[in-house]
């Protein structure tokens, strides 16, 4: 990287990010008690749970941690288009 100029404090803030992406990589969500819910599989999926809110906290800053992560990660909304 150091050949395409990107800098030392670049290179750590790519390699952070690819981290996080990792360990979201390796979680696995199993189907929740209502019909369109999902819910964390099992104890290795809560460690990179884990891990990805502790990145994402000091990537972003300012995050409610891994309780706010759980709730949010699982969920997405459709969006329709209108004609």
């Amino acid at each position: 990287m150091d050949i395409i100029r990107i800098t030392e404090h670049e290179q750590d803030a790519i390699f952070r990010v690819v981290v996080v992406i990792l360990h979201l990589g390796n979680i696995d969500f199993a189907k929740g008690k209502e019909i369109d819910s999902s819910v964390v599989k099992d104890e290795k999926s809560r460690f990179h749970l884990k891990m990805t809110a502790e990145r994402l906290m000091a990537l972003l800053g300012g995050f409610n941690g891994l309780e706010e992560l759980e709730v949010k990660l699982p969920t997405f909304a459709i969006m329709g288009e209108k004609n």
